[in-house]
């Protein structure tokens, strides 16, 4: 909501547009109703079925269908396949092709793609632009301050990805960053309420990382609390083979950079892409986990 909010708020100052919103998610919470205001048509369609939402997009006039789930919880998909708008587009809400062949567009920034090898990856025809998103400042500044390290006299990382994008291997590399830094410590947010699965601790431990000493868990939390954790972090250490997105513009914003391990795969890339915009590529896109070891040290 963060990015598309700015977005909508633009569109609806253009009275050459009218636009309607095809909402499938039942919640109302303060992000929703600042999209909905932005509206000329609201449409809540979580009980309706495929045909009936298509129909009625038909019945509407649409002219661009844009799809904002891809591959996600909630998504409309089916409804993208019977193609009930003469342009279909998909936009922001998944790293990855959306499959359909009636799926027209892509919209993707210019800084996230390296020639015709990435385009192969997507079924979509991509339509590169100068900025796919906006982030929405409003309500995030809580003040950025000096990097921790500096009063500590030891590195900290962080991580604030999704726990489902933890595997054995992003921690097995994490723990010989901790090798190689033997004072350095690592936060971890956006852990469940009842504290980090057992798994994920015993990944730490058959490593030969001291859990209690190294590693700090904070639960899932408000948003500007989360932004605030980020002062007490000097870098992030990114997943793979799925990336940070969200969390890494997010880190950006409290000017903390993430070290990221980016292939040859879209999902892979978000980080080294969003590192790209702001010149940071060369000190913190690695590779491979040769290149990812001797950025930390460097």
């Amino acid at each position: 909501a963060k990015f598309v909010i700015p977005f909508f708020e633009e569109l609806h100052k253009r009275p050459e547009f009218i636009t309607y919103a095809y909402s499938n998610h039942g919640a109302v919470d303060e992000s929703m109703l600042a999209i909905q205001k932005n509206m000329d048509v609201w449409r809540t369609v979580v009980q309706w079925s495929d045909d009936k939402l298509a129909e009625k997009i038909r019945e509407d006039q649409i002219d661009i269908l844009v799809d904002m789930s891809g591959h996600t919880a909630g998504n409309r998909l089916k409804v993208f396949a019977r193609h009930p708008a003469p342009v279909q587009m998909t936009w922001l809400g998944y790293p990855g092709t959306t499959g359909l062949k009636e799926m027209d567009y892509r919209i993707e920034e210019h800084y996230f793609f390296d020639g015709k090898e990435m385009e192969k990856q997507f079924t979509e025809k991509v339509a590169q632009i100068p900025y796919v998103s906006l982030f929405d400042k409003s309500s995030s500044d809580v003040g950025v301050l000096e990097t921790p390290a500096i009063k500590n006299g030891y590195i900290t990382f962080g991580s604030f990805n999704r726990l489902n994008k933890i595997n054995k291997e992003v921690v097995e590399l994490w723990c010989k960053v901790l090798h190689l830094i033997p004072t350095g410590k690592l936060v971890m947010g956006g852990m469940p309420v009842n504290g980090p699965p057992e798994e994920l601790i015993q990944w730490f431990l058959d490593a030969g990382i001291d859990v209690d000493e190294r590693i700090s868990f904070y639960p899932r939390t408000g948003f500007l609390d989360y932004l605030k954790l980020h002062n007490h972090i000097d870098f992030c250490l990114d997943t793979f083979p799925y990336s940070g997105g969200t969390t890494t513009n997010h880190a950006l914003w409290m000017g903390v950079p993430t070290l990221t391990l980016g292939c040859n795969t879209y999902p892979s890339l978000q980080s080294a892409y969003l590192l790209r915009r702001v010149g940071l590529e060369s000190l913190f896109w690695a590779k491979d986990e040769q290149e990812f070891l001797e950025k930390v040290v460097f």
